[in-house]
């Protein structure tokens, strides 16, 4: 089983139907787990919520609360690149092509991994 507390602060990919209009993963930011519910943010969520007039500027930092009752799946990209490569190197053949534009898992596998993730450094102590 998944855990999510590694992917706070970081970008997966989440479906919820009733709020997105449709069951396609949409990127977003893990900013905080509950036990009912993800706290999440990102353009996609902020495009999404429902404006007459013109979106005002302060709308792209907004996070919002989803059950988890609404949330069809989620998934941390990263972990699916590291399979992808693992796959890749054991010999399997390549995913092949997906949707139009979509590209295949593989080669954004390969993106992913050469992005060098930022080094938590624990403080140094002062004596």
């Amino acid at each position: 089983m998944a855990k999510l507390a590694p992917c706070l602060n970081k970008t997966i990919l989440v479906s919820i139907p009733a709020f997105f209009g449709d069951d396609q993963p949409q990127p977003c930011t893990l900013i905080d787990i509950e036990i009912s519910g993800l706290w999440l943010a990102g353009e996609e969520i902020a495009s999404s919520l429902p404006f007459d007039d013109e979106r005002p500027d302060w709308l792209m930092g907004v996070s919002v609360f989803f059950p988890f009752s609404q949330i069809a799946y989620l998934y941390d990209p990263a972990q699916l690149a590291r399979l992808t490569l693992r796959a890749a190197k054991a010999g399997l053949p390549e995913v092949p092509q997906g949707e139009k534009g979509k590209g295949n898992l593989l080669s954004k596998a390969k993106k992913l991994q050469t992005k060098k993730p930022v080094a938590n450094k624990p403080p140094k102590n002062k004596r």
